[in-house]
């Protein structure tokens, strides 16, 4: 999913699997509307998809990602408690199938589903996971950890239920779990791989990270054990292509599936092609004012 920063993103992409809506945008200062196209490549029945990545990805540690870029990989690999419903910014469940919300706003309680499992071998997904992926975003005072100053404390009654308490009542902390701070990661895989894990991730959503080459790709693989099913694409290539022309040519060519683009006139090459779907979605731009 591209929804992210200013002006107008267009896309384009494969029907084979549906993106995360990821933004919360009312949890900053000022939200405007856009208009996000989305190009359909006919490759409903390929089992690899290659898209494009407009930079190369610098961390897959969600609590360090600040790039759109790192964000398209890690979309894909974590899950959280919620998620946003695709297109609007509403949540529904993802790894908890129900919370609540206490009278007073400020304690949250969420039941995780049974037989959650993490990637690559790291065992089952507990309530003391979620604990740990937030506490150490705070503790280790990570870029996200300014969507979490309202974070007090969090309790595991069991393996699976997860009760978040909050210093203050904060109406947008449930859209802020559904964002970059609320990923998952599985505490035993960062004891294991420290520093490492930033470029080795390992969560429990759909893809499963495979490989990087820097300032090349990123290659993903569908995950046997995602609690949702298997998806029905097999390997999720990202290509890395800065330029805009090259990725328009590469589309072309054939070379890729799923294009994210930023110029109308690119827009306008594919969408009179019958090879091609634009589909046109709201999307959201942020905009801050800043005061010293």
């Amino acid at each position: 999913d591209s929804r992210e920063g200013t002006g107008k993103h267009k896309g384009v992409k494969s029907k084979m699997y549906k993106k995360r809506s990821m933004l919360g945008r009312l949890l900053l200062l000022a939200v405007t509307l856009i208009l996000v196209f989305t190009i359909n490549a006919t490759a409903s029945d390929k089992a690899t998809i290659v898209a494009r990545l407009m930079g190369d990805i610098s961390t897959l540690d969600p609590g360090a990602i600040a790039s759109v870029h790192d964000m398209f990989i890690a979309t894909n690999v974590y899950a959280s408690l919620i998620r946003f419903i695709p297109g609007t910014g509403e949540v529904e469940p993802d790894l908890a199938t129900a919370w609540e919300v206490s009278d007073d706003g400020r304690t949250l309680t969420f039941h995780l589903r049974d037989n959650l499992e993490f990637q690559k071998g790291y065992g089952p997904v507990t309530a003391s996971d979620v604990k740990f992926s937030l506490e150490r975003i705070v503790e280790n005072n990570m870029v996200q950890a300014s969507y979490l100053t309202e974070l007090e404390s969090i309790e595991t009654p069991d393996d699976r239920t997860v009760r978040i308490f909050l210093r203050s009542p904060d109406s947008a902390f449930l859209l802020k779990l559904a964002y970059r701070p609320g990923y998952i990661v599985s505490q035993k895989a960062v004891n294991a791989l420290g520093e490492d894990f930033a470029l080795s991730p390992v969560g429990c959503g759909p893809f499963e990270f495979v490989e990087w080459v820097p300032a090349e790709s990123v290659t993903l693989k569908a995950f046997d054990k995602y609690y949702a099913g298997k998806v029905p694409v097999e390997n999720l290539i990202f290509k890395v292509i800065t330029d805009e022309t090259a990725a328009a040519f590469a589309l072309e060519a054939g070379e890729l599936d799923v294009a994210v683009v930023r110029a109308q006139e690119t827009v306008d090459r594919f969408k009179n092609d019958p090879a091609y779907t634009v589909d046109v979605t709201p999307g959201t731009s942020i905009r801050m004012l800043i005061l010293n």
